[in-house]
């Protein structure tokens, strides 16, 4: 609920290592929230098989100025500019099941 009362123009996942499954990710996409992150790993599969996201050359983590222009023109779009009115269309099957993140942490991602 918080995600969604945040309001934010975009979900910035960070990571640069090739996870294999990203519970955050899967609560921006419940959240309708717009996410950017690397294209690399299982975060910009899932962005990609979504078609729903914005995803940055992994080159630009070594370059901390263009990583930061590149996200501050992110932050000029609004919600509205990204479709946020569009429902991202996310299988949300995972083997562990889909409440894998409320049953195991006592949390409700949306």
């Amino acid at each position: 609920k918080n995600l969604i009362a945040s309001n934010a123009d975009f979900v910035w996942f960070s990571s640069v290592w090739p996870e294999t499954f990203s519970y955050t990710l899967s609560a921006a996409f419940r959240a309708n929230l717009y996410p950017v992150g690397f294209d690399f790993g299982a975060v910009a599969t899932r962005i990609r098989a979504a078609n729903w996201g914005h995803l940055l050359p992994i080159e630009l983590m070594l370059d901390v100025e263009a990583l930061a222009l590149a996200l501050l023109n992110m932050s000029v779009f609004s919600r509205a500019s990204h479709g946020a009115d569009k429902q991202a269309e996310i299988d949300w099957s995972h083997p562990v099941g889909d409440d894998f993140v409320e049953s195991y942490y006592g949390l409700e991602l949306c």
